[in-house]
């Protein structure tokens, strides 16, 4: 099934930018030298000859012409770099420009992320990709862009491009950025799986995440993504070590989505240890509107609330 969030963008991120600008500019030194040269031949092939019998006002017309030819090669020589120099400059301040526009709408996009507006922040992250470049940039974006079909309840379309995003990083000269971002989109490459049902690629995605220098975020990510893996597996004793044991990353870490999904997990897997139901009074507060993702993620939580 296609995925409807990359339709009409590109899934992969493509540095023709930069190309396009190296050859511009080695374009324009070639042109550069060749003008040089172009001047400084033409000077010496009408360079007059010294000819003793040359009358004087023969020779103070070849003198005013070899004085001109000498001035115009020297405004060469000063203009032409003086004209690389602005052309390189006015290309750097134009990217950065460019780079901190998409930055902001970037940080736009995650902030209506943040507050639920999820079909907005899609509008905003189909329009940056195509101009995402390789690396950080590409990375975050997709990355935004699978938490917004996870968040929507796509789950598979949300695994591919957790999958596009970790491709984002490889490649030469990225290792040391890949060793920080890659276990990051794996955390969420697992939840993603683990919602799916497919506990292979969810333990696959797991084992990635264990890296030293990962970046932050990603521990708490990789509980999210283990809590759910146990709780479909029926590992209720587990899941409720985990949970104990991972508390304060939990409340710190995780938006209040994930942080009511582990409360209902956590209920649910009382309550099987437990036996029976509990008391109403027991049960997790779930907003009505979080309910059908909740149960499209783990079916087995409405039994934390009860169904109405």
């Amino acid at each position: 099934m296609a995925n409807k969030y990359l339709e009409g963008v590109p899934a992969r991120a493509r540095n023709a930018g930069a190309a396009r600008r190296f050859v511009a500019l080695w374009a324009l030194l070639l042109g550069m030298f060749f003008f040089i040269w172009l001047v400084f031949s033409g000077t010496s092939d009408h360079s007059p000859p010294l000819v003793h019998t040359r009358s004087a006002p023969s020779r103070a017309a070849a003198n005013a012409h070899i004085e001109e030819a000498r001035r115009v090669g020297l405004e060469t020589l000063v203009g032409v770099p003086v004209v690389l120099v602005g052309f390189i400059t006015a290309l750097v301040l134009l990217t950065a420009r460019r780079r901190k526009r998409d930055a902001a709408q970037l940080r736009h996009a995650e902030l209506l992320i943040a507050r639920e507006q999820v079909d907005a922040a899609v509008q905003e992250l189909r329009a940056l990709l195509p101009r995402a470049r390789p690396g950080i940039p590409h990375f975050t974006a997709m990355l935004a862009l699978g938490t917004c079909a996870g968040q929507k309840g796509d789950f598979r379309s949300a695994y591919e491009m957790f999958v596009l995003a970790a491709s984002s990083v490889e490649g030469p000269g990225m290792k040391a950025l890949r060793k920080q971002l890659a276990p990051l989109a794996a955390a969420h490459r697992a939840f993603a799986a683990a919602a799916l049902g497919q506990e292979r690629e969810a333990e696959a995605a797991l084992a990635e995440t264990v890296e030293p220098t990962a970046l932050p975020p990603t521990r708490v990510l990789a509980v999210r993504a283990r809590a759910l893996l146990l709780a479909r597996r029926g590992e209720h004793k587990e899941l409720l070590d985990l949970l104990a044991r991972e508390r304060g990353a939990i409340r710190n870490g995780l938006t209040e989505r994930d942080r009511t999904l582990l409360r209902a997990l956590e209920v649910v897997a009382r309550q099987a240890i437990e036996g029976g139901t509990r008391a109403a009074a027991s049960r997790v507060e779930v907003a009505p509107a979080l309910r059908p993702w909740i149960e499209r993620v783990a079916p087995a939580a409405a039994a934390a609330w009860g169904r109405t």
